[in-house]
């Protein structure tokens, strides 16, 4: 096939866009990158062109497809996929971000990825040798110039222009791709069967779904760095955290893990005023950074325990409300405290609640296996100067669900935010 004089010579070279072996899974999607060049001719005009990699090479079977055998390359005949052609109304609409429409001057390459389609993939074999390859066709919606030039105006196939283009062919390139069809050394257990071409790529697609889960599962992100001192703002109060656990833990034990909050001052000065701050950050702190974490000892480090570096979240509606800080009678006088410079407030968790309730050790704890605590960090959201009584007028918005960050004011009132860093670490161990 050679292009017709008076049109740009286009080739059109394909890759897989997974390169780690030369493998085709037949239960996962397979993608293919599509580059098409254009040569650099004489004819220094640019040129548009909309090519669609799922109608121009799957839908009809564009694509050979080949199997290698020991007596040589044997054709597959493959079905088309049973579709509504997208392009029945032969015309397009040329606006900014028309898709896979293409603007090629000389010299220039256009880059798209399409997956293979069921109608192939259901007729490999595992084990067996194949390649794809593009035999050359033609495009049959382009025309001269630029995107800009045609903005706003229609592309059409060739026999309904006024003035019509000789036939402009898309050339095959160079290299096949060649592959080695697998099966998954572990079946989805999941795996539907499947009656279509349609319904084997969604469960193509789903099984890759369930993939890339086991494989977080199996190695899971490493946990988020807690808080450090270096965050520590300048000016805002020094908090620190102590905690405190048993030594050892049994199965139907209810344990109780201490949170020491300990005011230290301010950084350069030598007559801190007292404070009052909200605790909510040190009851349910759960941000990446933030709130009681628990390890597991796995060979010379420590691993997260199921659950843990997870964000919790709910819907409660219902308007802010305004809570008195200095209130130290009414319903929420729990969620404020003051300290001196030098003074603690304490609070307890319940980490494990005994035999007949669900928060406890992981299933798989072995008798004499080492865990630890630690508290990742907090972030007070809300903090004042003075002692709580100096604030009987002070009012603060908490939302409806009390975890949250407090509503008003925003920014604290312009006052740097308190950041404390991380705990020390308590160990336990399991004692069956």
């Amino acid at each position: 096939m050679d292009p017709n004089p008076g049109t740009p010579k286009l080739v059109l070279e394909m890759k897989p866009s997974r390169t780690i072996d030369s493998t085709l899974s037949l239960t996962l999607p397979y993608s293919i990158d599509f580059t098409i060049h254009r040569a650099d001719d004489n004819d220094k005009r640019p040129m548009v062109l909309s090519w669609i990699p799922f109608l121009e090479a799957f839908v009809d079977s564009q694509l050979i497809l080949l199997h290698i055998t020991e007596h040589g390359p044997e054709k597959v005949e493959v079905p088309p996929l049973p579709v509504v052609r997208v392009r029945e109304q032969d015309r397009i609409e040329i606006h900014s971000h028309t898709p896979y429409l293409w603007e090629l001057s000389p010299g220039d390459e256009a880059r798209t990825r399409g997956s293979l389609t069921g109608n192939y993939q259901r007729l490999m074999e595992p084990g067996e040798k194949y390649e794809l390859l593009w035999p050359g066709a033609e495009i049959s919606m382009w025309d001269w110039g630029s995107k800009k030039e045609h903005f706003g105006q229609e592309l059409r196939v060739k026999h309904l222009r006024d003035d019509p283009l000789p036939a402009l062919f898309l050339l095959p390139g160079t290299t096949p791709i060649s592959f080695t069809a697998k099966e998954e050394r572990e079946p989805w257990p999941g795996r539907p069967q499947v009656n279509s071409d349609w319904d084997y790529q969604e469960a193509n697609s789903k099984e890759a779904d369930w993939r890339r889960e086991q494989d977080r599962l199996r190695n899971p992100p490493p946990s988020p760095p807690p808080r450090q001192e270096s965050e520590r703002v300048s000016g805002a109060p020094i908090l620190s955290m102590q905690i405190e656990c048993p030594s050892e833990w049994a199965k139907n034990d209810t344990v109780i893990l201490t949170i020491k909050v300990t005011y230290k001052g301010v950084s350069g000065d030598d007559k801190p005023k007292p404070i009052t701050f909200r605790v909510q950050a040190f009851e349910n702190g759960d941000g990446y950074r933030e709130g009681i974490r628990m390890y597991r000892r796995q060979n010379d480090g420590w691993i997260n325990c199921p659950g843990d570096d997870s964000i919790g979240w709910a819907i409660f509606e219902g308007d802010p409300i305004p809570v008195a800080v200095g209130d130290e009678s009414g319903s929420y006088s729990d969620q404020f405290v003051s300290l001196r410079p030098g003074e603690s407030w304490s609070t307890r968790h319940r980490v494990q609640y005994g035999p007949h309730e669900s928060r406890h050790l992981p299933d798989d704890a072995q008798v004499g296996e080492r865990f630890k605590y630690v508290v990742k960090g907090a972030v007070v959201d809300w903090w004042d100067w003075g002692m709580r009584s100096d604030h009987l007028n002070t009012v603060v918005k908490l939302p409806v669900w009390m975890a949250g960050v407090v509503e008003e004011p925003k920014d604290n009132g312009g006052r740097p935010k308190i950041i404390v860093p991380r705990s020390n670490e308590v160990e336990f161990t399991y004692v069956g």
